[in-house]
């Protein structure tokens, strides 16, 4: 009886597992050279555009349904799905989420059965959850760090 190795059939396999293998770590690369060139052309002054550029990356990748910067009269809704009035925000400092509270406020009026949703990029104060909170207005936490 011969090794493994001279059966047809488990050759055909270990050839499949090493393309396997290398095409898994060619789309490392692809992956990390994406992620650069992303980082590059959404300067620092841009980091909310970088935020909402993975977010929605994030949602396709779920097999959310959404469209972005929804023109609305007098502005834009960073993310619209079919349940959701999305805005995005670098940062979570008070005055940032108030912004955010701001916006929603205004596009809601535009789809009053929508829930209103701020995705910022860290947890907001105790006092500030409180007023998400009393006004209905959910918040998520969404980071993206480059691969």
């Amino acid at each position: 009886m011969g090794s493994l190795e001279a059966d047809p059939v488990v050759s055909e396999i270990l050839k499949l597992h090493e393309k396997i293998a290398f095409e898994q770590k060619r789309a490392r690369v692809l992956r990390r050279e994406y992620n650069s060139l992303v980082s590059k052309h959404y300067k620092l002054r841009d980091r909310e555009a970088l935020v909402q550029f993975k977010f929605c990356e994030h949602l396709r990748a779920e097999g959310i349904d959404h469209q972005e910067q929804v023109v609305v009269e007098s502005g834009r809704i960073d993310v619209l799905t079919s349940a959701c009035v999305i805005e995005i925000k670098y940062g979570n400092q008070d005055a940032v989420i108030y912004q955010a509270i701001g916006q929603l406020a205004y596009y809601g009026t535009f789809y009053p059965f929508h829930s209103r949703v701020i995705v910022i990029t860290g947890n907001p104060s105790a006092k500030m959850q409180k007023v998400l909170e009393t006004l209905g207005i959910e918040w998520r936490v969404f980071t993206c760090i480059p691969i």
